[in-house]
């Protein structure tokens, strides 16, 4: 699932460089949702990547409503504080 999310091509438009900057970011995030538990990185896909709602990914993944707010919560504070700490991790080396 991941390899269908990742960057295409270029868009109409918009600057090269500006272009590669999204991509590069585009493909940071999705390592970072790669390295989440498979239940988590389905759902933070679905909901934040895809756009879906919380009933639409619940049917999806076969879970609860209730359940896919959990997991979706789960994983963005996982990111939150891995992001975190890599930035802490930066500031001082830097």
């Amino acid at each position: 699932m991941l390899n269908s999310l990742e960057p295409t091509g270029a868009s109409d438009g918009v600057d090269p460089a500006a272009q590669a900057l999204m991509a590069s970011e585009s493909e940071a995030a999705l390592a970072h949702i790669a390295t989440l538990p498979p239940d988590q990185a389905e759902v933070v896909l679905l909901r934040v990547v895809a756009g879906l709602d919380v009933a639409e990914v619940a049917t999806i993944v076969g879970k609860k409503a209730g359940a896919v707010r959990v997991l979706q919560h789960r994983a963005l504070k996982r990111l939150s504080r891995r992001l975190m700490r890599e930035r802490r991790e930066a500031d001082v080396t830097e």
